[in-house]
């Protein structure tokens, strides 16, 4: 188990770093409009696309070398799109973060490509089911989870030898599947966070605006 830690603290820096691109990525106009549904268009989906394409891509290059593959955080990209943008933001994100690991090669390349964009289309199924507005932390969580099986399961199936991809998941299967799970909920959690926020706000200046006119009317009385 202390043979682990080094990738466990690995993989937490690279949870933190999506922490904060998720913070940067709220201030961009195409996240607003697909939270609020307002005007939300397909060159919204195509920028969301490419947004969270880059945090996969992103995750390839910040990968930890395990046995001749890659411990890494790719598939929180499609993940958080489809969560926010749909099917089509989360398939799309799966695909371009699959690109850069195609070129990486290595054993696991193929599960590990078509795993990332199987991720976008069961995030993207979570969002038709319940919307990101009702996504809470427990659903973010456990689709997480399912996305990551689901690439353990590819590897295992997949990829040769089998003995490699064994050993390689022993040290990596358990440190990956929790972190890139918690991943997922801290990114869901930082975007309705400032969504909230947001709301709040609108709210706020909606009852300055009702107290005013109150006001004017009363004085033009």
């Amino acid at each position: 188990m202390n043979s682990n830690w080094p990738l466990v603290l690995d993989i937490s820096r690279n949870v933190a770093l999506i922490g904060m691109g998720a913070y940067l990525t709220t201030r961009l106009p195409a996240i607003r409009r697909a939270l609020t549904q307002s005007e939300f268009r397909v060159r919204d989906q195509l920028i969301l696309a490419l947004i969270f394409g880059g945090f996969s891509a992103i995750g390839n290059w910040m990968g930890i070398p395990v046995m001749g593959s890659m411990a890494n955080t790719r598939i929180v990209g499609p993940i958080a799109g489809g969560f926010i943008g749909g099917p089509l933001v989360g398939i799309g994100a799966g695909v371009i973060g699959a690109i850069p690991r195609y070129f990486m090669g290595g054993y696991t390349m193929w599960a590990s490509v078509l795993a990332n964009v199987i991720a976008g289309v069961v995030s993207g199924m979570a969002y038709r089911l319940l919307g990101f507005r009702r996504l809470d932390f427990r659903a973010a969580f456990l689709t997480g989870f399912i996305c990551e099986l689901i690439l353990k399961g590819m590897v295992l199936a997949m990829s040769k030898p089998f003995e490699q991809a064994l050993e390689m998941e022993k040290i990596i299967a358990v440190p990956t599947v929790i972190a890139n799970s918690i991943a997922v909920v801290f990114f869901v959690y930082i975007v309705r966070d400032v969504f909230q926020e947001q709301k709040k706000v609108q709210a706020q200046s909606a009852q300055q605006a009702m107290r005013m006119i109150q006001q004017t009317t009363e004085s033009l009385r």
